[in-house]
């Protein structure tokens, strides 16, 4: 298996990480990123409260210290985070959970401290909702100013095809999805005044991954972003607010609870502070934590227990690469940490909740 060391990005190494405190605060999220919240942009904030998008910062923090303190039982040999993290990474080693913990410390200590990325000069923005404009590739080419500029016959702006650079990295994406070239279309950001390139999303040129029903996304090119669509907001409540409501593990067959019991299976738990702490991942990592076989977000399928849509198995070097292998984990600890049922430790080392 890879160890997560081989994924540490400069951005990582470079910042130093302090000792964790008690009751560590988040900083207010307006201070973490420059939030869009001109109501005229397309992806605005103006329609969540400081209160709703603070309590997202908060929450993702309490999952990097849960993250983080279960790393250090896991070396500790402590049974039930041993449990957990062998489910979700398919066996792992004290070395590599190691690792682990300097990807739940860093999200920790910025969410603490904030700053911008690094070899950036100014935060993050954050989104809330869809903010990039479909083009194609006979569109005009924009400068790092947002600015077109004539082409060489004076007869008409320069266009995207006309670029070298566009037309090599159009086929790079392309190559990379395993889609014809006429699949994948050149997106402009006018808010961040970058490029990108990906498949045709929703029926709009406005619309990208919060209208094919994703939770969030991020964006590391300028200043970096990370988008928040309007889905992720009522996709959980605040993390430790829903009460644990597990089956003895004794109960469970084959890994599988009762079929005359009640499961409660793990994204029940899930704050909506689940995706920020999943997308600042892919921020801080420059977008790493993409297994070559795409993200999996089942908790069954990235345990390897269930076949994916293209009748492959997550494999466990998968887990390591999956953003979200650890954002379950984060969430999962917490419970186990904090939230005992009837005087009993929970687990949700299956992907349902259950007691020893």
């Amino acid at each position: 298996m890879r160890l997560l060391g081989q994924l540490l990005s400069p951005a990582l190494v470079l910042v130093g990480h302090g000792a964790l405190t008690l009751a560590a605060t988040a900083l207010p999220m307006a201070k973490l990123f420059d939030i869009v919240t001109d109501s005229n942009l397309n992806g605005n904030c103006a329609a969540y409260s400081t209160a709703t998008l603070d309590q997202l910062a908060t929450d993702a923090l309490k999952m990097a210290e849960a993250g983080s303190k279960a790393c250090d039982s896991y070396v500790a040999s402590d049974p039930a985070m041993v449990r957990l993290f062998d489910a979700f990474f398919q066996g792992t080693d004290a070395t590599a959970v190691a690792g682990m913990k300097l990807w739940y410390d860093y999200i920790s200590n910025w969410l603490q401290n904030g700053g911008p990325l690094s070899g950036r000069t100014k935060q993050p923005l954050l989104f809330c909702g869809d903010h990039s404009i479909r083009q194609t590739m006979s569109s005009a080419l924009r400068d790092d100013d947002g600015n077109t500029h004539q082409n060489a016959q004076k007869t008409g702006d320069t266009l995207i095809i006309q670029d070298s650079y566009m037309k090599d990295w159009w086929k790079q994406i392309a190559t990379a999805q395993q889609v014809r070239l006429t699949a994948v279309y050149p997106y402009w950001d006018p808010q961040q005044l970058v490029y990108f390139f990906d498949q045709k999303k929703g029926s709009s040129v406005t619309d990208y991954q919060c209208a094919e029903d994703s939770l969030g996304y991020t964006i590391t090119q300028g200043r970096g972003s990370v988008t928040l669509c309007q889905s992720s907001f009522s996709s959980g409540g605040n993390l430790g607010s829903v009460a644990p409501s597990p089956i003895p593990a004794a109960d469970f067959v084959n890994g599988n609870p009762p079929s005359n019991k009640a499961a409660q299976p793990i994204d029940d738990i899930m704050p909506a502070g689940a995706t920020l702490f999943h997308e600042l991942l892919h921020l801080f990592s420059e977008s790493k934590f993409v297994p070559d076989v795409g993200e999996e977000y089942n908790a069954w399928r990235i345990m390897g227990k269930v076949v994916r849509d293209d009748n492959t198995y997550f494999t466990g070097d998968n887990a390591v690469d999956n953003a979200e292998s650890y954002t379950f984990v984060a969430g999962a600890a917490y419970y186990t940490q904090n939230m005992p049922s009837s005087g009993k430790v929970v687990e949700y080392y299956t992907g349902y909740c259950s007691t020893q």
